[in-house]
Parts: structure tokens; C-alpha cells; sequence
């Protein structure tokens, strides 16, 4: 039995190739002469020497390296209409036709894989590098191509729809310049990796298997405050997003987040305990540190927790209601009764149960989590945000929590209790 070759699970696993890719970023390039060399094979090949020619080259080339650095392939739609919506909003136009012929003519001459799109499903057509590409990639390392972060502020309008080039407040071209600065930092002089599964295919007479195993794999930290309903004071919480075509730290599960070591060193991940409902009792001036959830035995909790999100962010008690069975797949019987003992535990605060609040929470603990990381930034301690908790080093776990304790005080005016998870 042997590891089966990159491009053959591209080639011969129905329905993997799509799952499995990075989408193309045109931004991508190197001025490096490692990647320079293997654009060079593929200009040569193609025939190919104008300047705007080996500038295709160059992005399609860094585009399919980090795919197979990555162990997937690059989504690149052909579509006439994705590409027409993509110059509107962004600065670097890129020419359609242009980018088409190079992709042709790179499967024409065998130096790249294609598996076309479907348009019914909605699958966008993947290219892989085949041998003699990839071959020339192995003096390539992934801090020669360059990528721009992805936007560190992002406004949303009500539906849902980024807002194109929305005024800046002083407070917010503030917030971009640190969020610049903070991730130039983490990622110039720290590593952050983590162990996951992933699966290995192999070939045994012709016929593709495939198991479990486990592996080290890279996350590459990126931060957008995203704002919402075009209004600086809804939302602002700090996202973090696939990079370089590595998955974001924060989409992982909470257990593999648990392996992330920074730099080699084992990190813990410090939890704002019951954040939201500690903050709407403090909102009331009432102090509150007491088990958001001791109505509940045991087995309930997971479901409290999730349902009290559902039911904090809902503007109604009946759209609580709806989005708890459907989310938690419950039926509403259970979902009105898990809303109901919710608000009649915690009675206190009813008044902003089901009332929209969410998305003002969601601004004050941006605010308190953007202090934490401006504390962290100024005592070089490397730290990354997922919400309403503190992904950070051993070493670092007191200073962290200092910083924890300190930024919710200065934004909320009261203590809170933290947890290690």
C-alpha cells in the first residue's frame, strides 16, 4: 500500500476536490526568485514572456503552491458574473479572459489538474499542480507569498451585505491601525500550530481507501472586526478567517483548539465565565457571579448554554422559540419551556431577554476583548480572541487573566469571574 500520489485524490475521489480547496486570491504573488523559477518553467512552457503574462503566471503559481503546501486544491470560478461583481470591489481588477486562457493553457500542456464546476450544485471548477509543477515548489517556503490580511474592519447592512468603503470614525482608523500592527506581530515572530485528523488516501490495485490519521498543521491568525446593520455600535466582535489557505484557529473544534501550541509551547484557553448574562446583570447595576445555569441538571446544560445565546439575540420571544428548535433540532414544546425557565430563572434581567440585545453585548465585549489584546500587544505576550475567551501560553496565563480582569472592569465597571476550559 502507498500514500496516494497529491493530484490522484484530486483525480479519481468523486466529490473531494471541491470540499478540499482554497479559493483563489488574486492578491497572491512572490517577487522571490524560488517562486520566480518555477513561474519561469511555466511561461517557458506555455510560451508565454509578456510582462502581463508572467504576472498571471506568477498569481495562478503561488495560488497552487499554498494549495498543495496545504494538501488541497485552488476553487477558481469561471463564471463571467463572479468576476464582474469581484472588480466592483476591489482595487486590483482582474481580466477574466486573461485569467481563463492561463488556466486553459495550463491544463492543455499537463501542467495542472482541472475538475469543471457544476452549475446546478453550485461547485466551483478546482485546479491542482501535477508532478512537474509541484516539484519546483519545494524550495518554496510560504513566507515568500505574499498575501494582504484580509480587511481588518468590515461593515455589514442589515441584510447582511459588506457596505463599500463606510466612513471611518477616529475610534475606528484607530482600531484598524492596531488590528495592523497586532497581526504583524503575532505572525512575524510566532508559529501557532495544532494537531488534527485528516484523512490519507492510498491506492491498492486501483481501488481508493482511505483512513484516519493524525497531523501537525499550521494556522496563520488574522483579525476583522465586523460591524453591523451599518452602525458602529452593533456588533465589532473580532473574526478571524482562513489565511494563506490555512483554516482559522477559530473555526476549529474547542478540542483541537486545546492542542494549539505557540511557538512549541502549550497554551490554555481562559473563559469569560457566563459572559452575556453577567453583563446584562451588570448593565442593571446588579453584581452578579453566581452559576447562570445551577436550574439545570447536569446533562441540560449544553442545551441552557446554547438556547440562552438564542434566546438573548433574539428581538422576540416567538422567534426565540422558532430558531432554538430549528438550530437544536428540538421541537418547540421544548424549546418554549427551555425560554421560559431561562427568563424566570433569571428575572432580574427579563427585560432584556429577547429584546435584540445580542448585538450591543457583542460591541461591549469587543471593546473589552480589543483592551485585552492592546495590553497583550504592549507586554509582547502573544494571545488570540475567539469571542468571549483568551487563547494564550502557559508562561502568559496570569498576565492574560490580569488583562481579562482589568478590561472588563474598565468597560463594565464591575469583577467577573474567569475559567480555564
Amino acid at each position: 500500500m502507498k500514500i496516494t500520489p497529491y493530484e490522484f485524490r484530486f483525480e479519481r475521489w468523486e466529490g473531494y476536490a471541491d470540499i478540499n480547496s482554497i479559493p483563489y486570491r488574486h492578491l497572491r504573488h512572490s517577487d522571490y526568485p524560488e517562486v520566480y523559477r518555477a513561474v519561469t518553467y511555466v511561461s517557458d512552457v506555455l510560451g508565454l514572456a509578456s510582462p502581463k503574462d508572467m504576472d498571471y503566471i506568477n498569481r495562478v503559481v503561488c495560488n497552487l503552491y499554498l494549495a498543495h503546501l496545504n494538501n488541497k486544491c485552488v476553487g477558481i470560478p469561471r463564471r463571467y458574473a463572479y468576476w464582474s461583481e469581484y472588480n466592483k470591489t476591489h482595487t486590483l481588477k482582474v481580466s477574466r479572459v486573461f485569467l481563463i486562457r492561463i488556466l486553459n493553457l495550463l491544463k492543455e500542456y499537463g501542467i495542472v489538474g482541472e475538475k469543471l464546476g457544476e452549475k446546478k450544485t453550485g461547485l466551483c471548477t478546482v485546479y491542482w499542480a501535477k508532478p512537474e509543477l509541484y516539484a519546483r515548489f519545494k524550495d518554496i517556503m510560504i513566507h515568500m507569498i505574499h498575501e494582504e490580511f484580509p480587511p481588518f474592519i468590515i461593515m455589514r447592512d442589515k441584510d447582511g451585505y459588506d457596505v463599500y468603503k463606510p466612513r471611518y470614525t477616529p475610534e475606528i482608523k484607530s482600531l484598524r491601525d492596531f488590528l495592523t500592527k497586532y497581526c504583524e506581530f503575532v505572525n512575524t515572530s510566532y508559529v501557532f500550530s495544532y494537531i488534527a485528523q485528516t484523512t490519507q488516501y492510498s491506492d491498492i490495485n486501483g481501488i481508493i481507501h482511505s483512513k484516519q490519521v493524525w497531523e501537525w498543521k499550521r494556522t496563520i491568525p488574522t483579525l476583522s472586526a465586523i460591524y453591523a446593520r451599518s452602525n458602529w455600535a452593533c456588533g465589532g466582535r473580532l473574526y478571524s478567517s482562513a489565511f494563506k489557505g490555512f483554516d482559522s484557529y477559530q473555526t476549529l473544534p474547542s478540542k483541537t483548539r486545546a492542542t494549539i501550541k505557540i511557538n512549541g509551547e502549550t497554551t490554555c484557553e481562559l473563559d469569560f465565565k457566563s459572559l452575556h448574562i453577567t453583563m446584562l446583570y451588570h448593565l442593571k447595576g446588579i453584581n452578579y457571579s453566581g452559576d447562570a445555569y445551577s436550574y439545570l441538571s447536569r446533562e441540560y446544560r449544553p442545551l441552557a448554554k446554547s438556547a440562552a445565546i438564542i434566546t438573548i439575540n433574539a428581538p422576540t420571544k416567538a422567534s426565540a422559540v422558532l430558531a432554538i428548535a430549528h438550530q437544536l433540532e428540538v421541537s418547540q414544546e421544548t424549546s418554549l419551556d427551555a425560554v421560559d425557565r431561562f427568563i424566570d430563572y433569571h428575572t432580574p434581567i427579563a427585560e432584556y431577554i429577547c429584546s435584540d440585545k445580542g448585538i450591543e453585548l457583542q460591541n461591549l465585549d469587543s471593546r473589552i476583548m480589543i483592551q485585552i489584546l492592546q495590553d497583550c500587544f504592549k507586554n509582547n505576550i502573544p494571545a488570540l480572541p475567539v469571542h468571549d475567551s483568551v487563547i494564550c501560553r502557559i508562561s502568559d496565563k496570569k498576565a492574560v487573566e490580569d488583562s481579562m480582569r482589568k478590561a472588563y472592569k474598565n468597560v463594565m465597571n464591575f469583577d467577573i469571574q474567569i475559567s480555564k476550559k
